[in-house]
């Protein structure tokens, strides 16, 4: 097995962490600074703390469940220059897996969403009315074609969501969905949302994470919008779970999820790359149990979209 790909938040070796979940797409482990650490098998679930082991994921991942299993649900992983390994507790040694690392590629996609927000950037504003609101000063001055995008990101969440989508979720007229727009309300949103909401992810860190993508693509690039709700979300993060401090730091650094990078750099493109656009949005529909539906409607949200339905983001 091999390592082919490390995210450049993953901390820098040496280091041991515990193994807390092990499924057909991640190995998920709660690393010493209380944030988790992916192991994925496709670089599509990339993240900027996560590796990817796309030769022999399976049986790694594998090797991982025994381990959890085995005394107790007892598992380590261990990172170190030469790889990174996954064992049992002393009563199941031999229950292991190794991955090389030597070689793995840095993935940073910071250089890409810079591009692709200056290139959004680059356009003339739109005119008046094209973002479906004519009294709307900032959509009015929208960079040409991101109401466009916006437009079809809408229909691809409306169309995923449908007339039998389950009420429970923040977005839903259910106990979270009623939460969710008494703290859209408040002062202190979206900052508020840190750790809210259902999944192991939490929806909340979810949207944030859209969100900030959103705003990143229209402000010029990773980390050029939003410095008072990045600091406010820093000091929440003991909030959320392991998987939601590291979705979020990825996020607060300008390096969001694979999937939301494809997300904003299919929505900075041409109006005739509708395809990848909607590619890119049943691809993110498709990211956790609501994962990508509710970063999709915080992206929604930083591009002012509103469409016909304001409370349907």
């Amino acid at each position: 097995m091999r390592v082919s790909t490390i995210g450049f938040l993953v901390p820098p070796p040496p280091w041991t962490a515990r193994v807390i979940g092990a499924t057909a797409k991640a190995v998920t482990l709660l690393h010493g600074d209380g944030a988790a650490v992916s192991v994925v098998g496709l670089p599509d679930n990339m993240d900027a703390r996560a590796f990817v082991v796309e030769e022999g994921f399976d049986e790694f991942s594998r090797t991982a469940g025994l381990a959890l299993r085995a005394d107790g649900g007892f598992a380590r992983a261990s990172y170190d220059r030469e790889g990174l390994g996954i064992a049992g507790g002393a009563a199941t040694s031999a229950v292991a897996a190794e991955a090389i690392v030597a070689g793995a590629f840095p993935w940073d996609p910071r250089p890409a969403l810079l591009e692709a927000s200056a290139r959004l950037r680059a356009r003339p504003p739109a005119a008046r009315g094209a973002a479906g609101d004519d009294n709307d000063p900032e959509r009015a001055s929208a960079p040409s074609g991101l109401s466009d995008a916006a437009r079809i990101l809408a229909d691809e969440l409306a169309s995923a969501r449908g007339p039998v989508r389950s009420p429970d979720g923040i977005h839903g007229a259910g106990p979270f969905g009623d939460a969710f727009r008494r703290l859209r309300a408040g002062p202190g949103f979206p900052a508020d949302l840190v750790g809210f909401g259902p999944g192991s992810t939490p929806a909340g860190d979810d949207w944030i994470a859209g969100y900030l993508t959103g705003r990143d693509l229209l402000e010029g690039g990773p980390r050029s919008s939003e410095p008072e709700l990045r600091s406010a979300l820093e000091a929440a993060l003991p909030r959320t779970t392991p998987a939601g401090r590291a979705l979020l730091a990825g996020a607060i650094a300008g390096a969001p999820p694979a999937y939301l990078v494809e997300l904003a750099i299919a929505a900075a493109a041409a109006k005739a790359d509708e395809r990848r656009l909607r590619e890119a949005a049943r691809a993110a529909l498709g990211h956790g149990a609501s994962s990508g539906e509710d970063a999709m409607a915080g992206f929604l949200d930083a591009t002012g979209y509103r469409g016909q339905r304001p409370d349907a983001l």
